[in-house]
């Protein structure tokens, strides 16, 4: 069950395709949609992402995308915190959405024609900025700027936040590698990092419900 209404973050659906070994898109079945708000929290549809490529992480970790739109929501660090809070035990990695930021850059790609590559690394930049400012909303949480940084053999259950510019950085090659094109949204590049951190979940907190009949 999801929430909806005033001051609350409902979830939606991943689009674009998903980095994979076969290059494939990522499957509905993988998503786990949840929900915050101020009064209630809820968190729904809980189901292991069966996208994994790299064994031996060593413990469950759960990826979270946090819809950019949502930094316009007054309370959301109160109501981000409390939904975590309210999660299994699991170390939280916290993909944030590149939101208005985005937009604009979309916007001026439109009129300039800057070019795929230029325009899409302006929107992981806008991706960085917005996971900075998260940053300093939630102090206890801590930056993740590599995959090979998750440890193997730790119970650590805290919250990570991915800064999306220094992991594609590291990851803008070989196998499994992103496009850069506007193809690449930041939920799909959110269950790509599910898929290479061997995540159990991946959940998606969205301004908006799920089209009818998601699963």
């Amino acid at each position: 069950k999801t929430a909806s209404g005033d001051g609350c973050i409902g979830a939606g659906g991943v689009s674009g395709p998903v980095g994979s070994s076969s290059g494939g898109t990522g499957s509905r079945d993988s998503v786990a949609y949840g929900a915050v708000g101020p009064s209630s929290v809820s968190c729904g549809c809980r189901t292991r992402v069966g996208l994994n490529r790299h064994e031996g992480r060593g413990r469950p970790v759960r990826v979270i995308k946090l819809g950019g739109s949502l930094l316009d929501m007054p309370e959301l660090a109160e109501s981000l915190s409390r939904w975590i809070q309210q999660q299994p035990p699991m170390l939280s990695l916290l993909v944030v959405g590149g939101g208005a930021s985005a937009e604009m850059i979309r916007r001026i790609d439109r009129t300039h024609a800057l070019g795929e590559s230029a325009a899409h690394w302006l929107a992981i930049r806008a991706m960085q900025f917005n996971a900075k400012v998260i940053e300093a909303l939630l102090p206890e949480t801590s930056r993740l700027e590599s995959l090979q940084e998750l440890p193997s053999d730790s119970h650590d259950s805290g919250v990570k936040i991915v800064d999306p510019w220094e992991v594609l950085q590291q990851e803008s090659s070989g196998e499994g590698a992103l496009p850069e094109s506007w193809d690449v949204t930041s939920d799909s590049l959110a269950a790509w990092i599910a898929t290479r951190a061997n995540a159990s979940e991946l959940v998606l907190l969205k301004s908006t419900l799920p089209p009818v009949g998601a699963t």
